[in-house]
């Protein structure tokens, strides 16, 4: 049974008869949507029971990436590392409490500041870096938070407990309305911000969502019931050969009961259904503009991202902060205007969060700073299932431990010191609850990981002499 609500219905861009296909701008605009610890657990992903119309439309029309890997399953590091091209262990930002303030990191401009100074129009609103700082020369204009309307916050959280297990949720009080919540009032300030730049073209907008990150509080129209929720069923063995800090999560939301965890689910769930109504608000924002602006809807490309995945439970985790999939993957669609051959698409190829920088800057025709560590993603745009030999990379810093994650089409692996490992066939294995790295049939899959990781400096030339030897000789 699915939540009873009436969905947000307006005329978005992805509606009706898709039009001939529009020539390239020289310095298309750029409306970037960036969501808060959301997972895949959306319609467009395969997900059976969340409802979200406007993603899946944006999704279908653009292209979606199916393997798509933040670059720090973390708030901070992710973003600093998203914006500005560069691994989280290049930029030096591991926690969510290393402020990162300025324009540039290693001498790589931060990508609105890198617009900006090419003759972008920059503006944005609610959080896109961490706690939505806003560094002035960066942004044309950046409107403050607004808060929620008083009476529709839920008074008080439950009190927490010393190891934090209690997640705070439920539905605004007084039948609270979108427009009346933090992010709502985000929405409407970054329509603004649209009204106002699209006279000032080109434009890069910016609006970022703290749903559905924790409390998991929501308008009472997109709650969905616990009733819907099904609870993970893992194998109890699945810890088996992990090495413990895989699975000692800092963020330890472990609900108390089944009630709680399918409660919590379901309060998720109702924030993403939230969200995506909103999201609908920007995409038909481009549409309505097109009467006073022609052409800008053929000259506006459309991001969409989360900074990284959650845990509803998967590998008894409620949170993010680890590196199996639902923390480290999650959604990614760009929709642009004139690749229209890439339309519809879903690419299987592994990619990650700091290849969007590259990728802006060329399709904008902007020069591609030196030293930006991603790779562009626009031959994926042009066709979906292109070849691409580069895998994904994620890390996280657990325990005075920096874990480090390679994607390949077939494999997850995660290094975490010399013999601790974990090694999934994730297409046999999506779970991920069978780590292959113990098992001597596997040798060889484990030595070219390691090998991938040496290749972009995520673990030193030769950390072992054997495994350097087997990998140079092809094994």
């Amino acid at each position: 049974m699915k939540r009873a609500i009436a969905l947000l219905a307006c005329c978005v861009v992805f509606s009706g008869q898709a039009p001939a296909a529009p020539s390239a701008p020289e310095h298309p605009n750029v409306l970037l949507v960036y969501i808060d610890d959301m997972n895949t657990d959306i319609g467009a992903y395969g997900h059976p029971i969340v409802q979200t119309p406007n993603m899946d439309a944006l999704g279908s029309h653009g292209v979606l990436f199916e393997r798509a890997y933040c670059p720090y399953p973390l708030c901070n590091p992710s973003r600093v590392a998203t914006m500005t091209g560069l691994r989280a262990t290049t930029t030096g930002i591991l926690s969510n409490s290393t402020f990162f303030g300025g324009h540039e990191s290693n001498g790589v401009p931060t990508l609105p500041y890198h617009f900006r100074t090419h003759g972008y129009k920059v503006a944005g609103t609610g959080k896109i870096f961490h706690n939505s700082y806003a560094e002035p020369d960066t942004w044309d204009e950046y409107p403050a938070q607004s808060g929620y309307d008083p009476g529709v916050k839920p008074p008080t959280p439950p009190e927490a407990q010393a190891d934090d297990t209690v997640i705070w949720y439920g539905a605004l009080l007084n039948n609270g309305t979108n427009e009346q919540t933090n992010d709502g009032k985000s929405t409407i300030k970054a329509l603004q911000l649209l009204e106002t730049y699209a006279g000032q073209e080109p434009f890069f907008v910016g609006v970022g969502y703290h749903k559905p990150h924790r409390p998991f509080i929501y308008p009472p129209a997109y709650a969905y019931s616990p009733t819907v929720v099904a609870l993970p069923v893992e194998p109890p063995d699945w810890r088996d050969g992990v090495p413990a800090v895989a699975y000692t999560n800092t963020l330890k939301l472990i609900a108390n009961t089944d009630q709680i965890r399918k409660e919590t689910t379901a309060a998720y769930w109702s924030c993403i259904s939230f969200i995506d109504a909103e999201v609908g608000k920007m995409v038909a924002k481009i549409d309505e503009l097109e009467a006073s602006h022609p052409g800008l809807r053929d000259r506006t490309i459309v991001v969409l991202l989360s900074d990284h995945g959650w845990s509803n439970g998967e590998h008894e985790r409620w949170g993010k902060n680890v590196l199996f999939d639902e923390a480290a993957r999650t959604v990614f669609m760009i929709y642009v205007p004139w690749l229209t051959s890439g339309h519809g698409g879903r690419s299987l190829r592994p990619v990650e969060f700091i290849d969007l920088y590259p990728t802006l800057a060329e399709l904008c025709n902007l020069p591609i700073p030196a030293g930006l560590e991603g790779q562009s993603l626009v031959a994926l745009l042009q066709d979906p299932a292109a070849a691409r030999s580069r895998p994904a990379f994620c890390v996280v810093k657990l325990g005075g431990t920096i874990g480090k994650l390679v994607r390949t089409e077939r494999y997850v692996f995660v290094y975490w010191a010399e013999g601790q490992y974990q090694l999934y066939d994730i297409l046999a294995d999506p779970g991920e609850y069978d780590n292959l790295a113990g098992d001597p049939a596997h040798t060889g899959e484990v030595e070219w990981h390691l090998q991938l990781l040496r290749s972009v400096g995520l673990l030193p030339p030769s950390s072992s002499v054997r495994e350097w030897a087997v990998c140079a000789s092809g094994g």
